[in-house]
C-alpha cells in the first residue's frame, strides 16, 4: 500500500540571522571593498572543503569572516549556501559590522573584531 505522506527533501532554508546596532561607517567605500573581497574569498574556500576563515583589509576597516557548512553536502551547495547567506546579509544587516546568518546548510560570520 502506498502512503499519501509527502517526502520533505532536504533544502536549504534561511533559520537565522542576528545583526549588530546599525553603524553608519559600514557603508563607506573602504569597508565594502573589503567586505566584498571578504565574501569572495568565503564563497571560493566553501568550494574547497566546507570550512573556512580569512580576513580582508587592514587597520580599522579590516573584517574577519568564516563559513561553515554541513560535513554532508557538496562544496557547491557549499558555495550557494554562502551565496545565499550573504545576500540576506547584504539585504537584511546593511549597516552592520557583525553578522550572523544561519540557513540548514551553513552558517557565516563576519565582524571587525
Amino acid at each position: 500500500m502506498l502512503s499519501n505522506s509527502s517526502c520533505h527533501a532536504d533544502v536549504n532554508a534561511n533559520t537565522g540571522l542576528q545583526c549588530s546596532k546599525d553603524d553608519y561607517s559600514a557603508t563607506e567605500n573602504g569597508f565594502q571593498t573589503n567586505l566584498n573581497n571578504l565574501f569572495s574569498s568565503l564563497v571560493n574556500g566553501a568550494l574547497q572543503n566546507g570550512f573556512y576563515k580569512t580576513t580582508a583589509g587592514k587597520n580599522s576597516n579590516k573584517v574577519y569572516g568564516l563559513i561553515q557548512c554541513r560535513g554532508d553536502i557538496s562544496g557547491n551547495s557549499c558555495a550557494g549556501c554562502t551565496n545565499n547567506s550573504i545576500t540576506v546579509a547584504l539585504h537584511d544587516c546593511p549597516k552592520s559590522k557583525e553578522v550572523w546568518v544561519w540557513f540548514r546548510w551553513c552558517f557565516l560570520h563576519y565582524s571587525t573584531c
